[in-house]
């Protein structure tokens, strides 16, 4: 069972994984960063186990170092996976979740258990993509980068990476959440990341704020191999040199402010390895990564060089101009819009 089936059902059903021991709570803090989950979703957790929000907050962010404790990403699921079990969460069981979503994914009816098909992979039908994309501009998201870039402009790159809203954070026209789709060098989607942001730009930070079609359809088993976000614009523009980022917005808004760049986004800081970048083998990929994560992405780096990819790492560009620790390419080119505006 994926650990983001496990992570999902803990707070669908408000079963209480974290564990009660101080020091393995802080081992599990380690954990869900080593996997990529965010502080949100650690406090959410926590919040089960009837911690106050702001003691959780706490641990996590007193915990700079998880990597010094997890050391990968299987030590992690397994982390995960024991306090999940101690739990009495059944590791096995296949978890339905239900649908809000305008997005959906339909499994094969009527088909015998011995069937192959059973086992194919299963992708997110593009006509729903495309459904999805006309009612993008009911999304807080776009509403915000109306506010510092042309509609027009806005509505170009949504277009281009086929962004669209989803129902799953609320229906409230202008407030709706974004729906990010993954989609691979042969047109195919393998998935869709569901986000909601508040009126300024960023993610929510309390309450449920992300999701995925088909973890919601507990389908993550038949799951084509990932892609990453943008990779569908690759074979359009094969000479052009690509930037890679760790956020779906921050590639949004860096295609916008500097289209001469094909953007791709990661998803996560530990996206960044040779074989979720396979699409990128050949081409002269710049790396930016957010500030709090130039070291991870400089170790990163050398792997993707070892394994022969054409890397360049601006994070020394990215940590001369930044004005937070958490600050990314994307708070960059805004920041000097707001300057430039001022002056």
């Amino acid at each position: 069972m994926k650990i983001e089936d496990i992570i999902a059902e803990s707070l669908r059903t408000g079963t209480d994984i974290t564990p009660d021991d101080r020091k393995e709570w802080a081992l599990f803090a380690c954990a869900l960063k080593v996997l990529g989950f965010d502080e949100d979703t650690f406090v959410r957790l926590s919040t089960l186990h009837g911690t106050p929000p702001k003691n959780s907050r706490k641990v996590w962010r007193g915990e700079r170092n998880p990597a010094k404790y997890i050391k990968t990403v299987e030590q992690a699921e397994r982390k995960v996976a024991y306090f999940a079990k101690q739990a009495g969460l059944n590791l096995k069981k296949r978890w339905q979740q239900p649908s809000t979503c305008r997005l959906q994914t339909r499994p094969p009816r009527n088909i015998p258990a011995s069937d192959p098909r059973q086992t194919a992979h299963i992708y997110v039908k593009m006509t729903e993509v495309a459904t999805a994309s006309e009612y993008v501009q009911l999304t807080s998201l776009f509403n915000f980068l109306c506010r510092h870039f042309r509609a027009e402009e806005v509505n170009r790159v949504m277009r281009m990476y086929k962004v669209g809203s989803t129902r799953e954070f609320g229906k409230i026209p202008g407030m709706m959440g974004t729906a990010y789709p993954y989609i691979n060098g042969d047109g195919k989607c393998v998935d869709v990341k569901l986000m909601a942001y508040d009126n300024n730009g960023h993610r929510k930070k309390h309450g449920y704020s992300t999701n995925w079609v088909l973890s919601k359809k507990g389908m993550n088993e038949r799951r084509a191999p990932w892609a990453l976000f943008g990779e569908h614009l690759l074979a359009s523009r094969p000479s052009d040199p690509v930037g890679v980022v760790e956020s779906e917005k921050t590639a949004l808004i860096a295609s916008i402010a500097l289209p001469g760049y094909v953007w791709i986004a990661t998803g996560s800081k530990q996206n960044l390895n040779p074989e979720r970048c396979k699409a990128l083998k050949g081409r002269d990929v710049y790396l930016f990564p957010d500030a709090d994560g130039v070291e991870e992405w400089n170790r990163r780096a050398q792997e993707l060089a070892k394994a022969k990819f054409n890397i360049y790492d601006c994070s020394s560009m990215i940590l001369e101009q930044t004005q937070s620790p958490k600050d990314d390419i994307a708070d960059i080119i805004l920041h000097y819009k707001k300057s430039t505006k001022a002056s």
